[in-house]
């Protein structure tokens, strides 16, 4: 049964092109049988669902999963999709900044996802998922998180936008 709080959130919901049972898979946890996410390179709430435990409190734990997650492919340049040496790679997965040898950009293992920009530790991100995931109501995910209510809101826009692939 869903809060009167998530109901007034999906008739205010800008996107048109979303249908309500789009928006449930946000929330839905993954099949053991396909645990591909919506679109490849990107995560769902509903799946940090299913990975979470104890583990996930450790930020290496959480810089892993969500790197493995963002990169099915691999490591590559965002900018010329070259691969890297042994050490280049070391610094990718690390989390890193770096600069690629064939094309010279600067960039972290962050950068071209949808989660470029993003201030928030890989911890964070996690935590913020699995409270998306669980329908946390924004008021008490701020809390608990320690951001603005908007900034919950926003983080909330980012994951359906990414794994629908809309804009606002």
């Amino acid at each position: 049964i869903r809060s009167p709080m998530f109901r007034s959130t999906c008739r205010k919901f800008p996107y048109g092109k979303i249908e309500a049972m789009e928006l449930d898979s946000l929330f839905r946890t993954s099949d053991a049988a396909d645990p591909s996410p919506l679109r490849p390179g990107v995560f769902i709430p509903g799946e940090v669902l299913d990975a979470f435990g104890e583990h996930f409190l450790d930020e290496i734990a959480c810089r892993e999963w969500v790197l493995k997650r963002l990169h099915p492919d691999g490591a590559r340049c965002p900018g010329c999709g070259e691969g890297f040496s042994e050490k280049g790679l070391q610094r990718f997965w690390s989390g890193s900044r770096m600069r690629c040898c064939s094309c010279g950009a600067y960039f972290t293992a962050l950068s071209g996802t949808f989660l470029s920009g993003c201030h928030l530790s890989y911890r964070g991100v996690v935590l913020v998922s699995l409270l998306v995931a669980l329908r946390i109501p924004d008021v008490m995910t701020a809390l608990i998180v320690g951001m603005s209510r908007e900034n919950v809101r926003l983080w909330r826009l980012r994951f359906l936008e990414a794994s629908f692939g809309v804009r606002s």
